[in-house]
């Protein structure tokens, strides 16, 4: 008997089921996953910290539709920017690769006082990036499609850009993963679905984004 057979009232019934499915996440287990994730989605159907996840399970089990219905919402538009709509340890070290928060943050650094974000190298350096994507590294111009070494070509501008309301700034976003898209600025808006490069070219618009990415 799990859970909810015992405790089918409980006022934390959706919390305990998406902590099940993001623990078979880190688990390896992706089918327990979609199923404790789709228990939690009947409680609470627009729930944006596990919209996001389970988007991005079932497309990669093929189930297309459940994938399509949870992508399609705006609420997980928005929670593709909020840390908390990710497991603990990162979003890629469960769903996608090998990256934790001290591959680039160093959680015990020599002086805390004068390195508050603790990185292990220089701050907004592409090395972050480049110590996995070495491929990138002797052409980066042809990935950034912006003038080599500049802001814009930046690798945290594009992946990691300021899209998140912090207490007294705009801070980057860590979904790491986030890739410029036509089609969700289209569909949701700016303000639901921001978007690095209509940050910076504010000249521009959606159907010039999504000519310039198809190019």
């Amino acid at each position: 008997m799990d859970f909810g057979e015992r405790y089918p009232r409980s006022v934390v019934l959706r919390q305990a089921y998406e902590q099940a499915a993001r623990a078979s996440v880190v688990l390896g287990d992706d089918n327990a996953a979609l199923e404790w994730g789709k228990r939690a989605l009947r409680v609470l159907p627009e729930n944006p910290f596990l919209l996001t996840m389970m988007a991005d399970l079932a497309s990669r089990h093929g189930q297309h539709q459940l994938a399509e219905t949870s992508a399609s919402t705006p609420m997980a538009a928005s929670a593709r920017r909020l840390p908390s709509a990710r497991p603990s340890n990162g979003r890629a070290a469960s769903w996608r690769a090998p990256a934790t928060c001290v591959l680039c943050h160093n959680p015990h650094p020599d002086d805390p006082a004068r390195n508050e974000k603790s990185p292990k190298v220089a701050l907004d350096s592409d090395d972050m990036c480049l110590q996995c994507h070495q491929s990138l590294r002797d052409h980066p111009g042809r990935h950034t499609r912006h003038a080599v070494a500049s802001d814009a070509s930046r690798c945290v501008s594009c992946h990691m850009p300021r899209n998140m309301d912090a207490l007294m700034l705009r801070a980057r976003s860590h979904e790491i993963d986030e890739i410029p898209d036509a089609e969700m600025i289209a569909r949701f808006g700016e303000a639901e679905s921001p978007n690095a490069c209509l940050a910076c070219h504010r000249d521009k618009d959606v159907r010039s984004l999504a000519g310039s990415m198809a190019a």
